[in-house]
């Protein structure tokens, strides 16, 4: 019996992206390498999710709905861990940097206010962030899978798979149809019912509208029009206004945040916190899924076994190493995203200055496991 094979969602995408993504990610100096300057927005998405975990704790464990005070008490160390990690490992100018540490802030409060009661009208919060795992048939893959939760329907107890998405922009027509029949949504549906024996049930995604310069978010930026005491009062509006003497304008350089947060219309946070689903989980859908996994996975195991053992240090420089990398794993050169951001590996696979020493002139990091199960050759 060939080693069990360790593989989850993101890598089997990221191979599809272009194979050196996952081959440096994964595969790479024993466990995969990732760059040191991580994407601004990338870190807040990472930071937003353990904020969230942190709340549902609370609303999972705690009769009473968290109210501002609770929910600022819950930030308190992701905040701090935050401003440490930015400061350390995120290229962002302090602005960039402000605004980000104020989206943790409003998709955190407005999700206690307008989402929380809904799931507490809705469902019991089983597991959240539980580490899922199980050996696909006739195989020696070990897919493995975290849920950022999972809820019991109150009404006819259907064990329920939830994922959070942020996104730049949201529409309530076109946007939920990209979730509608997604085969890594399943996966995760299909990981729940596996090792909970339980039947296959329904997954819901929670959109984070975190917005951008064309899509001013609310939960961070408002018009603003200065007031001139005694006799005029200073005017908010949390949308787009003509009207003479407003400005957009960071609202936490201003006035304090939450208290914003847990003021404002519940129908608009409602708007950039949507809860899209649930979506049937097809058993048919999850069969076929995991039979291409089986097949691509099958794949890399051939592809890298002749670097099991690989000095890599030795050998990633050698010309004739790069070679063999190189007929091994064919490259996209898909360089640049949709915005214009740059691939973290862009700099080794177009050789720039460093790339032959990527860990020890520090633009490079070992990836950091994203599984506990993870372990052996993967």
């Amino acid at each position: 019996m060939s080693p069990l094979w360790y593989t989850d969602r993101s890598r089997f995408m990221r191979g599809f992206e272009c194979r050196w993504k996952r081959l440096l990610e994964y595969h790479a100096f024993r466990d995969g390498i990732v760059g040191r300057g991580l994407a601004t927005p990338l870190l807040t998405g990472r930071y937003v999710h353990s904020a969230l975990e942190s709340l549902l704790h609370f609303v999972k464990n705690n009769e009473q709905a968290p109210d501002i005070g609770v929910v600022n008490q819950l930030l308190v160390k992701v905040l701090q861990s935050y401003q440490e990690q930015i400061e350390k490992d995120a290229a962002a100018s302090q602005d960039e940097a402000a605004t980000q540490l104020d989206l943790v802030v409003g998709i955190t409060h407005a999700y206690a206010r307008v989402v929380v009661p809904y799931l507490k009208e809705h469902f019991r919060i089983v597991d959240i962030e539980r580490e899922l795992s199980w050996q696909l048939p006739d195989s020696n893959i070990i897919w493995m899978a975290r849920p950022d939760f999972t809820a019991e329907q109150l009404l006819g107890g259907e064990l329920t798979t939830h994922d959070f998405k942020t996104t730049s922009y949201w529409n309530n027509e076109t946007g939920p149809l990209q979730w509608a029949n997604s085969a890594q949504m399943m996966a995760n549906a299909w990981a729940v019912s596996q090792t909970s024996s339980r039947p296959l049930g329904p997954y819901y995604m929670h959109m984070l509208v975190k917005g951008n310069a064309k899509y001013p978010n609310l939960l961070t930026h408002a018009f603003y029009r200065p007031g001139n005491p005694p006799l005029v009062k200073e005017e908010w509006q949390a949308n787009y206004t003509r009207q003479k003497g407003f400005s957009r304008v960071r609202i936490a350089a201003y006035r304090n945040l939450p208290e914003w947060i847990w003021e404002a219309d519940t129908k608009a946070l409602g708007e950039k916190l949507p809860v899209v689903g649930p979506y049937p989980a097809h058993q048919t859908t999850c069969a076929s899924f995991f039979r291409g996994v089986v097949v691509e996975e099958k794949w890399w195991q051939e592809q890298t076994e002749f670097l099991d053992g690989v000095d890599w240090n030795f050998e990633w420089p050698r010309p004739e190493f790069q070679k063999e990398l190189d007929e091994h794993f064919p490259r996209t050169y898909a360089c640049h995203d949709f915005s214009g951001r740059k691939c973290q590996f862009y700099s080794l696979c177009h050789k720039q200055p460093g790339w032959v020493d990527p860990l020890a002139v520090g633009s490079h990091l070992r990836r950091t496991l994203n599984h506990p199960q993870e372990g052996g050759k993967k």
